[in-house]
């Protein structure tokens, strides 16, 4: 039976067979290119941008990915996602739910019975980010560490601390959820988190370049996760020069420590990355997936958030750190889609999202 959550490759394929890309104006590209070389000149390594609206793709990399052998950016080599690797977790959620092994309405209490707050909170909260839960980042070791030292907590300690803390005052994102979520597609699956994802995921969609960090064993040599402006209190503790390089992080060479699994720890190079985005998309019109049937009856998108945007539904995700600066934007009305990667911090990263999103609406 076919998946209501991932067509095959070869559907894919038939069905990119029958558009005829189209390009967007010289002129506009060439304002565009403008726009991204002005902000990664600011301070460098550099930004991904993918761009389709209808049958028009544009395709733009500037700036490096290595930076001390000062390579530059392909669409192949591998990219830090952060945030958006909740769309993975959420991905998977909703293929256990295909498969018959879990209700997103149902409360968590069976799985956390000793847990009050259990009895309140059901999958689709956890999903949605309406918990209430509070971020791990409020956890303080009895050592006294900083918080931002959170890549040495384990995971059991961070599901014994959101198991023990008090949910907040108000519905917002918190990264708690997808922690949390890992967890149980873990009890549900029967297997390690990064094995489902290998193979309810990456494989079926053939998304070669994929991996989850926690799990390599060792570190990318030399290669740039990020960039760091001087002002950043962190740049004392893991950068080098300003910019983040693997070799310097403990985490990624002590397997027993927790990475975040649930929330930003997947790698994926641009090219699976868009590709993972368009199928996401193409899942969001599909009237007889599971996606659009919850992103209807919940009033946004799972990890998404939604607003107008010129008259029209968006659905827009950001993921900011120090290393990065990642946005994707979906326009369902006007069948665009927006992907940007930045292995450097940005906070300007959905301005210029938007700036490209408002012109390329003209055509």
């Amino acid at each position: 039976m076919r998946s209501l959550l991932i067509l095959s490759f070869t559907t894919l394929l038939l069905l990119s067979a029958c558009k005829q890309e189209e390009s967007f104006p010289l002129a506009q590209t060439n304002d565009w290119k403008q726009i991204i070389d002005t902000a990664v000149a600011m301070h460098e390594p550099g930004m991904i941008l993918y761009l389709r609206k209808g049958n028009q793709k544009w395709e733009y990399l500037r700036g490096m990915a290595i930076y001390e052998k000062a390579e530059a950016h392909t669409r192949k080599n591998p990219i830090q996602l952060g945030r958006l690797s909740e769309q993975f977790t959420a991905m998977a959620l909703l293929k256990l739910v295909e498969e018959g092994k879990v209700d997103l309405n149902q409360k968590l209490a069976p799985y956390f019975p000793h847990w009050p707050l259990a009895k309140e909170i059901s999958f689709a909260d956890l999903a949605f980010h309406k918990s209430r839960l509070k971020e791990y980042t409020e956890f303080e070791r009895a050592s006294g560490e900083p918080w931002f030292d959170l890549y040495a907590y384990t995971q059991l300690e961070v599901i014994r601390y959101l198991l023990q803390s008090q949910q907040s005052t108000e519905e917002k994102y918190a990264a708690s959820n997808y922690i949390l979520l890992q967890e149980l597609i873990e009890r549900l699956s029967g297997q390690k988190f990064h094995r489902y994802l290998e193979q309810s995921i990456y494989q079926e969609l053939m998304l070669q370049s994929c991996f989850n960090q926690h799990y390599l064993g060792q570190a990318l040599p030399k290669h740039a996760l990020g960039y760091a402006p001087n002002s950043q209190a962190l740049r004392a503790h893991y950068f080098r020069n300003g910019f983040q390089i693997d070799s310097t992080l403990k985490w990624i060479q002590h397997p027993d420590e927790v990475v975040l699994l649930g929330s930003s720890d997947v790698y994926c190079s641009f090219k699976d990355f868009v590709k993972f985005e368009e199928q996401l998309f193409k899942n969001l019109r599909d009237p007889n997936s599971q996606y659009q049937a919850w992103f209807n009856q919940n009033k946004q998108p799972m990890c998404f958030s939604e607003s107008e945007f010129k008259g029209q539904t968006l659905w827009d995700m950001k993921s900011m750190g120090s290393n990065h600066s990642h946005y994707v934007a979906l326009l369902p009305e006007a069948d665009l889609v927006l992907v940007i990667l930045s292995n450097r911090s940005d906070e300007a990263i959905a301005k210029i999202g938007s700036t490209i999103m408002e012109t390329a609406l003209k055509y």
